[in-house]
């Protein structure tokens, strides 16, 4: 991805729409009550939603630069497609089941404008009736940190810096602070750093894209911060299918493949074979053996394009993975499984991580 565009506004936010007018319709209105002297510009692409959204929103928002699809061409290519006409310094993704707090893009810039090294930043994310989003922030799950999320034992420690290292729930949730990774619900990106690393991932279509963006951002050189100053409240509703398990098992092997070293590959592989046991007895379990079998073939039909990446990202990348290492992943995101069987196997994934770090030199 690549833009000679001059900056011309502060911020340029994206927010895709498939399907969820109503939703879309409240997050504008809520980027337009936004107060403080802020010059922003507004995409909205629309993934061939069929319940009217296009003609519902540009009635309703005429102010809007719209992108309308003929077809659901998946979260991360949307939002290139808006980022290549962008003119802003900054660039904000946003979900259309978010509302942006009024002052919340005022408290964002202001924050980027005087820490360059964030590459990247959140707001606190509250639900809809105000509560505490445990997405507003997480780490990179490492095998240990994927196991406590797939066993439980993070939803029975949240805040332990032991068990609870997912959604990171030990740190102050009313101060700055470093993260390892960002939801796409809203994050924003300085125009050059999502220039730098390629923007979203187009091949992934729907999810980890985020991961893959922040973990881009780190190799580049660049913090990941959540600033609490900030709000955005979020209507999510998590929910478990088949086809959700499949993109995010297909995108697991591909973000793993694309952003480690050689070294660090070969290391964590007895740990990701483990894994995948555990994985395939779910999946036999819960009925999803086909999917995740698809999700293999799939992950092959596109290697060597994840090759080609992969060559890449290694040539351009200018942290390694040793400094790299308190980010580090084996695995990437378990939200489908909360399964407390595989909990026998944390003695295993606790000192093999240990070990795996020590030995990591590049």
């Amino acid at each position: 991805m690549s833009s000679e565009r001059k900056p011309a506004v502060d911020v340029s936010i994206t927010v895709v729409n498939f399907n969820v007018k109503h939703f879309a319709d409240q997050c504008l209105r809520s980027i337009y009550a936004s107060k403080g002297d802020i010059d922003f510009e507004v995409f909205l692409v629309d993934n061939a939603s069929n319940d009217g959204s296009p003609e519902y929103l540009q009635a309703r928002h005429p102010d809007v630069n719209y992108i309308i699809n003929r077809e659901n061409l998946g979260f991360g290519r949307a939002n290139n497609q808006a980022m290549e006409r962008a003119t802003g310094r900054y660039l904000l993704i946003l979900n259309p089941d978010t509302i942006l707090g009024e002052t919340s893009l005022e408290a964002m810039v202001e924050y980027m404008d005087s820490h360059p090294e964030a590459g990247a930043m959140g707001p606190m994310i509250l639900t809809r009736d105000g509560g505490f989003d445990v997405a507003s922030k997480r780490g990179f799950p490492t095998p240990w940190v994927a196991f406590t999320r797939l066993s439980g034992l993070a939803n029975l420690f949240p805040k332990s810096r032991i068990f609870g290292r997912y959604n990171l729930l030990y740190l102050d949730p009313n101060k700055p602070c470093e993260v390892d990774a960002l939801v796409g619900s809203c994050m924003m990106v300085r125009r050059e750093v999502y220039l730098q690393v390629g923007g979203f991932d187009e091949d992934y279509f729907m999810y980890h894209e985020d991961v893959d963006l922040g973990w881009l951002t780190h190799l580049a050189g660049y913090k990941i911060m959540v600033v609490p100053r900030a709000v955005v409240y979020h209507k999510y509703s998590f929910s478990r299918n088949k086809k959700k398990f499949f993109w995010m098992e297909r995108n697991r092997f591909w973000v793993i493949l694309k952003n480690y070293k050689t070294g660090t590959l070969i290391l964590i592989f007895p740990a990701f074979i483990f894994m995948e046991i555990g994985l395939i007895f779910y999946s036999l379990v819960s009925g999803w053996f086909i999917w995740k079998i698809k999700s293999y073939f799939s992950a092959l039909s596109g290697l060597n394009k994840v090759l080609e990446k992969r060559k890449k990202v290694q040539r351009e990348r200018v942290v390694g993975d040793r400094e790299f290492s308190r980010y580090l992943t084996g695995v990437v995101k378990f939200e489908d499984i909360n399964n407390p069987v595989l909990s026998l196997a944390n003695i295993f994934f606790n000192l093999y991580w240990k070990i795996t770090k020590q030995l990591i030199f590049w």
